[in-house]
């Protein structure tokens, strides 16, 4: 087996079960799979369990202990069919545990683990005390005053190497603050892991500037218990489809509620006709303002007793007159993408964002809190997913742009311009005044000396100057810092991709002013400065500032829901640290999220299309912020597996991961048509999307591409019968993630092995009429519990072999006969492959288990 997960059709267990949440009898051959003890597989608990009776399938999510204490990330996820069936699992279950514990005793108590978490966070000295909860060794730190929520901690095993180590797991949301998952050693308080669950997209932009904030006078919401009818409220804001203001214009619309999803209205929180209130308010989203950064509700708009949300948007001007437009937008969309979500399977059990269940079923009182003019921060979004019953919140930023040239090249005349640049999220400002210096060349002495990563050789050339770096390897803010250490008075980094000059994120100790510049100006300069040409500069000048508000970019508010609902259906909704390992696809999925939702009738596959393009000032046939534009035209985005390497983590390992899917999504709409209905189950775009959210919900925990392929070929097995196997192959193949691709550890890239390659079944050529012409046929086909295999030419079949999806041997059949009855009942239903061997053939046919 050359991965984790795969799929694994069990035929060894033949009595079936009326009972669907009897999964232990899987356990067994599970664990002789992946050559983990009786102990390992016996010592778990369920960390979450449900069942959807759209697809007969029962989820449930075991979380490895050893002497009752969980090991940190250790899921084994069975999926069962119809409560007798095993379609998929995944495991992260560690072998011979016991084994593996360093020994050491607890030396810290969970008060003094605290201290160290808040020291490490910043927070000063907190009188917090802990207070044991039902649960032993599960603790909880109620500080209101500083806290969104209750600080959550557990004792568990830590993995160390190729030991465990006894630590408390915090979870945590400071106000004011990210939320964290902080790991402390419970034997000499180090810090073994830190986390930011809140996930900040880093968009590339052309400027951070400081912002003053404004204040709102803020208003109180009308709650009405009127009745109405279901879909009279009223938005003026952008429909499905308008990605943005440069995409499209708003409308009114009325009644767009999926009422599968929201079958009271989006202001309805009591499961009751007539809805609880009249502003950005109901059972999926409370959209607000928080100028203040006080992450608490603000300024909400209210639609009164006709919830008529028809407010007025001055394009162009000061966003915040149009505060009332932009908190409807936001509320309408994040409406839009839960109900979307839930239609296509993120629904109440599966861990949504609802206040109510309307089922009654999962955990309850987790809408998402959505911040409109975040005040946190500018050219910037995130979202933070705790776990199931918790609230999630999405913060929208507003962004800023430079206007007007910050780099004038005054010599040699022959480059002599003024060049289009790009800024930092970190240290200074470009000066106002502007002043003239050399331009140049870092050397580091590495084979790639212009990346300046190392301690620079020629500091005594770039002091008083203005240091030229190439983008990549290290950090931007190490690069400064490095020009800075050398005495260099500013910084110009090249981009080293198409596209224009990028913004550049990060933090670091930095005093000097940096600028980025094109690819393509970058070979100017340098072509001059590296024949031994004098580059003069004008660094800096006067500028004006744009701003655009993200809430009117719905690609940008799609991406950041699709994190939450990425980060609840992996590993099951109460473990949300699975998607933080350098191979994972979170901001895939996320930009997958963004071009569904602005995909439109009458567009290709080879179209590119950009994300972000409104927000970060860019027309809307943009190539996008990324690091190329999402096409299925390799000779525009020529990305595969391999590349991932050489991508940033995780923003450019997710680009590629987004690209395979995209394709995917594409390869479905040529093989089954377009549908411009979001909630159809018709075209080939609806099969893509769902493909792809059954396989978050299927794949293991701490993912990473080859566990991402395989979970939507078993989507595609629980979803469609197996009907769409070769096309994903070809698709993911074409992408280097084909049949022998290997992943090697989730939790890096570097080691992973690019193969373009497809299994047997779907090489060019191998179909049914092809095997039926070579003399072999089996029938019936489908069938249920026997099958006939038979020779046309009186020939003997020696053996007969019988092959899952992914190319695993279930069964093989050693034998004489021309035509041999062979019983089947024990297999699962699905898409399996016979191969047939005479004394001169060999032949695979497919075949489908009823």
């Amino acid at each position: 087996m050359k991965n984790l997960v795969r799929i694994l059709f069990l035929i060894a267990l033949s009595a079936p079960t009326a009972i669907a949440q009897d999964y232990s009898r899987f356990l067994i051959p599970i664990a002789q799979e992946q050559q983990l003890t009786e102990r390992d597989i016996n010592n778990h608990v369920v960390s979450s369990s449900y069942s959807r009776p759209e697809t007969q399938m029962q989820h449930v999510y075991l979380q490895q202990t050893v002497h009752g204490i969980p090991i940190f990330n250790a899921i084994l996820q069975v999926h069962i069919q119809n409560g007798d069936k095993l379609i998929f699992y995944s495991s992260r279950f560690i072998s011979d545990a016991l084994s593996k514990i360093d020994g050491t005793q607890k030396q810290l108590s969970v008060d003094q683990a605290f201290s160290k978490v808040t020291h490490e966070l910043e927070l000063g000295v907190l009188p917090c005390p802990a207070f044991a909860m039902t649960k032993p060794e599960v603790f909880s730190f109620n500080c209101k005053d500083h806290f969104n929520h209750p600080v959550r901690a557990k004792t568990i095993f830590f993995p160390q190497g190729e030991q465990l180590k006894l630590a408390f797991e915090f979870a945590l949301e400071p106000k004011k603050s990210n939320a964290y998952t902080v790991v402390i050693s419970a034997t000499d308080g180090s810090v073994l892991w830190k986390q930011n669950r809140t996930i900040s997209c880093q968009f590339d932009v052309d400027m951070s500037h400081s912002r003053c904030n404004h204040s709102h006078n803020n208003k109180e919401e009308d709650e009405i218990h009127s009745t109405r009818n279901i879909g009279q409220a009223v938005y003026n804001a952008y429909p499905l489809m308008i990605e943005s203001p440069i995409h499209g214009p708003r409308a009114m619309l009325n009644a767009e509620e999926l009422p599968l999803a929201s079958p009271f209205g989006w202001h309805d929180t009591n499961g009751s006709p007539g809805a609880e209130h009249t502003i950005t308010r109901g059972n999926n989203v409370y959209a607000h303002e928080d100028i203040a950064d006080m992450n608490e509700p603000g300024y909400a708009p209210d639609g009164g007793p006709n919830l008529n949300f028809d407010f007025p948007f001055f394009e162009g001007q000061d966003p915040l007159l149009s505060m009332d437009a932009s908190i409807t937008n936001l509320f309408v969309w994040n409406n839009y993408l839960h109900d979307i979500g839930f239609f296509y399977g993120f629904d109440e059990v599966s861990g949504n964002f609802q206040e109510t269940n309307y089922s009654g079923q999962a955990e309850a009182n987790d809408f998402v809190f959505a911040h409109a003019f975040d005040g946190s921060g500018t050219n910037n979004a995130n979202f933070g997913t705790p776990e199931e019953g918790l609230n999630p919140y999405m913060q929208m930023y507003i962004w800023e742009h430079i206007v007007g040239s910050l780099l004038e090249i005054t010599e040699p005349t022959v480059i002599a311009d003024n060049y289009t640049t790009g800024a930092a999220t970190f240290g200074v400002d470009p000066p106002t005044t502007p002043f003239n210096a050399e331009v140049v060349l870092v050397n580091d002495g590495s084979g790639s000396p212009t990346l300046g990563c190392g301690t620079l050789i020629n500091a005594a050339e770039l002091s008083g100057k203005i240091a030229y770096f190439d983008r990549g390897s290290c950090t931007f803010a190490q690069k400064v810092l490095n020009a800075q250490n050398a005495g260099a008075l500013a910084v110009i980094i090249a981009n080293n991709q198409q596209g224009g000059a990028m913004s550049m994120g990060g933090s670091g100790d930095t005093s000097i002013p940096v600028l980025s510049i094109s690819q393509e100006d970058g070979v100017t300069i340098k072509e001059q400065l590296s024949n031994g040409v004098t580059v003069m500069a004008n660094f800096g000048g006067e500028y004006d500032l744009i701003t655009h508000d993200s809430s009117f970019d719905n690609g940008i508010i799609a991406h950041e829901y699709g994190h939450g609902i990425s980060n609840r259906l992996t590993g099951g909704s109460f473990q949300v640290n699975c998607l933080w390992n350098d191979e994972q696809m979170g901001e895939g999925w996320s930009d997958f999220f963004a071009l569904i939702v602005s995909d439109t009738l009458g567009a290709t596959g080879a179209m590119p299309r950009g994300i972000g393009n409104f927000a970060s000032n860019r027309p809307a046939d943009a190539f996008g912020i990324r690091p190329f534009p999402y096409t299925t035209d390799m000779t525009i985005n020529p990305l595969t597996y391999g590349n991932i390497n050489n991508l940033s983590i995780p923003h450019g390992v997710g680009s590629a991961w987004a690209t395979m899917i995209w394709d995917l999504y594409w390869a479905l709409v040529d093989e089954y048509g377009h549908s411009n209905n979001m909630y159809s189950n018709s075209g080939g775009n609806n099969i893509a999307i769902r493909l792809v959210m059954e396989g978050m919900r299927l794949q293991a925990c701490n993912p990473g591409f080859v566990d991402g392929r395989d979970a939507i070929l078993a989507a595609d097995n629980v979803l469609y019968n197996g009907d769409n196997q070769c096309l994903i192959w070809k698709v993911f193949a074409r992408r280097g993630l084909g049949y022998n691709a290997d992943q090697g550890s989730s939790m890096s890239v570097g080691d992973e092995f690019e193969a373009f390659d497809l299994p047997d079944f779907c090489a060019p050529g191998a179909n049914v009429e092809q095997y039926a012409e070579s003399g072999f046929v089996i029938f019936p086909n489908p069938g249920s519990d026997q099958i006939t295999v038979k020779t046309f030419d009186n020939q003997e079949i020696q053996s007969i072999r019988i092959y899952d999806v992914s190319g695993n041997l279930i069964q093989q059949i050693e034998l004489n006969e021309n035509s041999p009855i062979v019983h089947v009942s024990h297999l699962s239903k699905g898409l399996y492959f016979i191969e047939m061997r005479s004394q001169d053939k060999i032949r695979r046919l497919p075949w489908v288990k009823l």
